[in-house]
Order: C-alpha cells, then sequence, then structure tokens
C-alpha cells in the first residue's frame, strides 16, 4: 500500500508540467478544400508555400544573374567595387535564406493539415514523419523538446514511474530519451529481482530507453471521434543500479516491434476508449535474461492495453493480457496505470 502511494505522489510531481500522446480536436473538421490535379489540397497554406516557391525561384535567378554579370577580368573590378559587390550578395542570400525558412514552417503547416483532412494516411516520408508527430505529441512546432510524456505503473507487488526526458526528430524517425523507476514490495530478493524486471518490461523496456518511432499507418473520423493509429517501434534499454535495480550488474536490451493504437470518444470528446496492441521481438543480455527469469536470450512479447481518457486530460489504462514466447511472461496480472495529459 506504501509503495502505491508513493508511486501516486512521484507521478503528480513528474506529470505537473507533461507533454503527452492524446488525441486533440481536428482543426480542419467543417472545412472544404479543393484537390487539385497534383493530389494537394487548396488550403491557404498550400497557397502560400506556392508562392514562396516563386519568390524564391525569382531571386536566386536574380541572384545568378547578378553574380554572372561580374567580369572578373575587368580593370574597374576594384578591391572597392568588390566590397559593394560582396554586401549585395550577402543580402541577396540572406534574403533567399528567410524565404525558404519561412517556405518550410508553411510547408510543414500544410502537411499537418493534409493530414488532419486525409482520413487515410500510409507511407510517410520525412515531412510526413514529422507533421505526424507534432498532431500526436503536440509540440507545436519545436523539433527538440524537453521533458514530456509521463506516466505510472502498478501491478499487485510493483510498480513503476516513467518520464521522458527529452525528444526530437532525426529524418522519418521521432527518437526519444527516458527513464524509469521501479520498485517491489516483495521481501524475496529473487522474486522482487523478477517483479521489477518485469515491470520495467511492460512499461518501457529498462530504466534508461532510447526509443526511436515511425508511423506507417493514420487513419480517423473528420472530427477524430475514432482514430487508428499504427507505429514501428525500436528500442534499445539499459538498467543501472544507481536508477534503482536490485542487482549490481548492467543489464541491456534491444527490441524491434509493431504497436497499434485504436480509439472511439463520445460525439463531445469527454470520454475516449482506446485500445493498445503492441508485439516486440526483444534480445537482452545475460543480466537483463536473468533478472527477467527467463530461458532464451532473444524472445517475443507484447502486450493488449485496453483504456480510457476522460475530460481530454486524464487517462487510465490497464494491461489486461501479456503474450510471450516465454511462458513465465504471459498474463502474470493486471497492471494498472495512468497519466495526467497535458
Amino acid at each position: 500500500m506504501k509503495l502505491k502511494l508513493v508511486l501516486f505522489f512521484l507521478t503528480i510531481c513528474f506529470l505537473s508540467n507533461a507533454q503527452s500522446f492524446k488525441i486533440l480536436n481536428n482543426p480542419t473538421h467543417g472545412k472544404l478544400y479543393k484537390k487539385n490535379e497534383r493530389g494537394g489540397y487548396e488550403t491557404l497554406n498550400y497557397k502560400v508555400v506556392n508562392k514562396l516557391d516563386l519568390e524564391i525561384i525569382a531571386k536566386e535567378k536574380e541572384f545568378q544573374e547578378a553574380l554572372d554579370s561580374i567580369n572578373f577580368g575587368s580593370q574597374d573590378l576594384t578591391e572597392d567595387v568588390i566590397e559593394s559587390d560582396q554586401e549585395k550578395f550577402d543580402a541577396k542570400k540572406k534574403e533567399i535564406k528567410s524565404l525558404k525558412e519561412r517556405r518550410k514552417f508553411y510547408k510543414n503547416e500544410y502537411i499537418k493539415e493534409y493530414l488532419n483532412y486525409s482520413k487515410f494516411i500510409f507511407g510517410f516520408w520525412n515531412g510526413r514523419s514529422q507533421a505526424f508527430s507534432e498532431i500526436l505529441y503536440d509540440t507545436k512546432g519545436k523539433t527538440f523538446n524537453l521533458i514530456n510524456n509521463a506516466g505510472f505503473n502498478i501491478g499487485s507487488n510493483s510498480g513503476s514511474v516513467y518520464t521522458e526526458l527529452v525528444s526530437g526528430q532525426l529524418y522519418i524517425f521521432r527518437v526519444s530519451l527516458g527513464t524509469l523507476v521501479s520498485s517491489s514490495s516483495n521481501d524475496d530478493n529473487e522474486t522482487a529481482t523478477r517483479n521489477e524486471a518485469y515491470q520495467r518490461l511492460v512499461s518501457t523496456g529498462g530504466n534508461t530507453v532510447l526509443k526511436f518511432e515511425y508511423p506507417l499507418l493514420y487513419a480517423h473520423a473528420n472530427n477524430n471521434q475514432w482514430n487508428i493509429i499504427s507505429r514501428f517501434i525500436s528500442k534499445g534499454t539499459a538498467d543501472f543500479a544507481e536508477f534503482g535495480t536490485k542487482t549490481d550488474d548492467w543489464a541491456g536490451s534491444g527490441s524491434l516491434g509493431l504497436n497499434l493504437y485504436a480509439d472511439v470518444a463520445t460525439s463531445n470528446n469527454n470520454i475516449r476508449f482506446y485500445m493498445n496492441c503492441s508485439i516486440s521481438k526483444v534480445y537482452g543480455t545475460k543480466s537483463y535474461i536473468k533478472n527477467l527469469g527467463v530461458k532464451d536470450s532473444d524472445f517475443s512479447f507484447g502486450q493488449l492495453k485496453l483504456g480510457l481518457v476522460f475530460n481530454k486530460n486524464i487517462s487510465l489504462s490497464f494491461i489486461i493480457a501479456t503474450y510471450s514466447s516465454e511462458d513465465s511472461l504471459r498474463n502474470r496480472s493486471v497492471i494498472a496505470g495512468g497519466q495526467i495529459l497535458k
């Protein structure tokens, strides 16, 4: 009981400024966009991008023509003339750079509009992947974020608190680094070690986690009343004694897997029911396997989580099933979790 209370208060502290995965209202709901021959929607951001494209082409042409007009063999090309021309060229390059930065911003805004307006998206390149991360994690255009998601899990004899410390976009991948603290109330050291290792496995994989996410599928209703999201997720984890593991030995793991999320909400979006299903192939070091109490150094592991979000800010979830190639990891116990969404 004491363990659960400690974890609860720790979670409230961690979550006070947390940023989380939650489904927001669709900003394109109720709008009607015309689709052009190139498959794009004629939104305001789309038109701004096209306008900036023309301006950039014109400015780059001016720059090249001015450069070509210089007669480098002329005797009139004094140091003063060169310095004056250099200042003009620097100003033009600065202007072109500014236009390209503005285009990048409006292009990203348009891609978010495209993802929100389209009901089914399959295939994500750099631009789409970054825009999708901004939609999903509500990063407000930031490509580098500190202290993001946080949450807790509580089992029958163990619990854990997780905080995502930093995240950013690396080409098509959303990359994040997080930490997890787990604890067990069991007096037997071997059992407590396995309980804590299991908590880390079902929560994040380890007490230090480097995660790569790549979106595969995004389908949704116009008003986001239902959503289906599929992602490829790869993790590298490390367990350090300094972060609360029961043993002094370093333990590490790597995993590759798929995650499927689906939800449905009431008409006012105040209550949202969701399902999260995952399956991964896990590869662990000897210490990792020993702590977890499994036989093979590589094994499959997945879980089914059901939950609800109410008032758009409070999330409760339950891991109701786990499946694995290891018998000891199958359906051990129902694990409750929660988040305060910001």
